[in-house]
């Protein structure tokens, strides 16, 4: 069928197949990208797990099948161990498992309130959902520690990062 556009604009000869813009990019495609970043301070000396403050994203994925890659960068200073997860909506993902303090990860600056670290760590998750989905990053601690500046003094302070990323399945 020829395709033709009268005087006023009108196409004709055109279908619709309905294949929609996830459908035609190939697997492994990036389809979107969210991310914040902080300078706000999450001090803690709990093990209790403790939101970190503005470490938080909400991404809502455009099909079932998509995969959510998750990046996170921040700058840590602990007095001993400080402790990470990630958590999707209420579920903590990635935690290890036959430990006393199970995690999505560690970071350690043992015995020096000084130093400070920058972890960074990535995760793929398969949230099933078209529904808009949050991920944020909780810290806790078997001693002082704290995200964006050092425990001992407030002389440095940092960004920390989490970035979403949605990719085709």
């Amino acid at each position: 069928m020829a395709v033709t556009i009268d005087g006023t604009g009108t196409i004709a000869g055109l279908t619709n197949t309905g294949i929609s813009a996830v459908q035609k990019l190939p697997a492994g495609s990036v389809l979107q990208v969210v991310s914040a970043n902080t300078s706000s301070t999450t001090t803690v000396n709990s093990t209790t797990p403790t939101d970190v403050t503005g470490l938080s994203v909400s991404i809502t994925p455009s099909s079932s099948t998509s995969k959510i890659y998750i990046t996170v960068s921040l700058p840590v200073s602990a007095v001993s161990i400080a402790w990470f997860n990630l958590v999707r909506n209420s579920t903590t993902l990635g935690v290890g498992s036959g430990g006393t303090n199970n995690s999505t990860f560690i970071s350690s600056c043992i015995g020096n309130s000084n130093y400070m670290m920058t972890p960074s760590f990535n995760y793929l998750d398969s949230p099933a959902t078209t529904s808009a989905t949050t991920y944020k990053l909780q810290m806790f601690t078997d001693a002082n520690a704290s995200v964006n500046k050092r425990v001992s003094d407030t002389a440095f302070a940092t960004t920390s990062t989490i970035t979403v990323m949605e990719i085709a399945a």
